[in-house]
């Protein structure tokens, strides 16, 4: 089974609908700072990579759901 090891910057595009993000056990070493744009997300499942930073997700004031567990992150 192939894994996902990045996310394209185009992302931002599905921005007015992806509500549900979930890109756990895959390769990814990042993500993209374009998932700053996606408004309407509600659920990030990021776990099980190595991502070793986040970008900024402040501004997903409507993010209910943070999972970014067994990563490599630093402070």
């Amino acid at each position: 089974k192939k894994k996902i090891s990045s996310l394209p910057a185009t992302i931002r595009y599905l921005a007015p609908h992806l509500k549900t993000l979930n890109v756990s056990n895959q390769s990814l070493t990042s993500l993209p700072k374009e998932i700053e744009e996606l408004k309407a997300l509600r659920v990030l499942r990021a776990s099980k990579n190595q991502l070793k930073h986040l970008p900024k997700i402040a501004k997903l004031d409507l993010l209910e759901e943070l999972d970014v567990s067994h990563n490599q992150l630093q402070e």
